[in-house]
Order: structure tokens, then sequence, then C-alpha cells
């Protein structure tokens, strides 16, 4: 939302600077482009404070997953999830983690299968020794699934529990929550930076 802003703005500060030298531009206009290229420092510092502050304010947006709650009452889709859900009220929702080791030996896979189903809070561990989903080079992987949310202190525990326990393997542990991006906060710095200094480039006269 911040990269958003700040793109928006930059450029319109370009396009407005533009018609301020163009013939037919109404006075209101020239006097937007005028305030503009006037406060320009002012409201790039004012633009820098925005983007800290939505930075900040990334870690508490929540994205909602369940389409259903975007239709109207009518919506057949959402008639068919409401009787579904009347139906089968019971139906608990499951949340996967999946754990992935290197190197294992053959009689070790069924082995570590239940030792991770003895984690707390780990309902099942879903692991097929002749399947090439579980089964790739020397990569083994087991899907655990539990009642608790992504977002939740047991689903976390779990994560740690996994970790601390195969401490000496080559193991990597990662949920199939959706609601968050895989992309790194890093790359959406260095976008916004650099995005930002190829539009001040490309118009020296800012400063």
């Amino acid at each position: 939302m911040c990269y958003n802003i700040q793109l928006t703005l930059t450029i319109g500060f370009l396009l407005l600077t533009t018609c301020q030298r163009a013939k037919g531009v109404s006075p209101t206009m020239q006097k937007i482009a005028a305030f503009i290229v006037k406060k320009r420092k002012l409201l790039l510092v004012v633009m820098l404070a925005m983007a800290v502050v939505c930075a900040a304010l990334m870690p508490f947006v929540g994205i909602n997953t369940d389409m259903t709650k975007y239709l109207p009452n009518s919506s057949q889709m959402k008639i068919g999830m409401d009787r579904t859900n009347e139906a089968v009220p019971n139906v608990t929702e499951t949340y996967t983690i999946r754990v992935m080791f290197r190197g294992l030996d053959a009689r070790d896979k069924l082995a570590i299968r239940e030792q991770l189903a003895e984690i707390p809070n780990v309902d099942s561990v879903a692991y097929e020794p002749d399947s090439d989903d579980y089964n790739r080079g020397d990569a083994t992987l087991y899907k655990l699934t539990t009642q608790y949310d992504y977002k939740s202190d047991e689903e976390a525990q779990i994560e740690r529990d996994v970790a601390d326990r195969f401490d000496g393997y080559d193991v990597s542990v990662r949920s199939d929550d959706t609601s968050t991006p895989d992309i790194p906060p890093i790359v959406f710095i260095l976008s916004i930076v650099l995005v930002t200094t190829t539009l001040l480039i490309a118009c020296p006269s800012y400063f």
C-alpha cells in the first residue's frame, strides 16, 4: 500500500510539473503544480514518513481467505456452503505443516514418522514410503496435521518442537499458511528504493 501511494504521488508530480509548462492548462492545475514544485521536499518527507508507518503496520493487516464472505446472500455458491455447514456442523478445519528431511536412511524414515506423531498437538502425520510425492532424491517429506490455526501459539510450538527434536538433522519446517506472502520484506524495501531513485533521476529538477 505504501509503495502504491509513493509511486502514484511521484508520478503525479512528474505529470503536474509537465502540465505547468504546457499551454492551455487551467489555473487550478497550475496552482497545484506550483505548490508541489515549491513544497517538493516537504512532500517527500511526508511520503517517507507515511511509508514508514505503513511498513510498521503491515504485520497487523489481516487477509481473508474465505472467498464466500464477498458473495451476496443470493449466491448459489454461498447457499451451497451454508447448507453443507448445516448438514455437517462438526467438521473441524485442519492445518498442515510440511517437514522435509535430507539424507535420511530408508530404515529411519518410518521411525521419524512415529517421532513426529508424538509431538504435542500433532493429530496425524502423512507419509508414504513408495510415493514420489513424499520421496524425491535425498529429500523426504512429511505432512503434519493439526487443528490449531496457523497464527496460534500451539502451531508455532509444533514448529519449534520439530526443530528442537531433530536439531542434528538437515531439516526444514514450513506451514501451508497462504495468508501471508512468501516474499521477504527486503524485496519490497529494495523495490521501493529502486523505483524512487529511478523517478528522481528522471526528474533532476526535483531538488
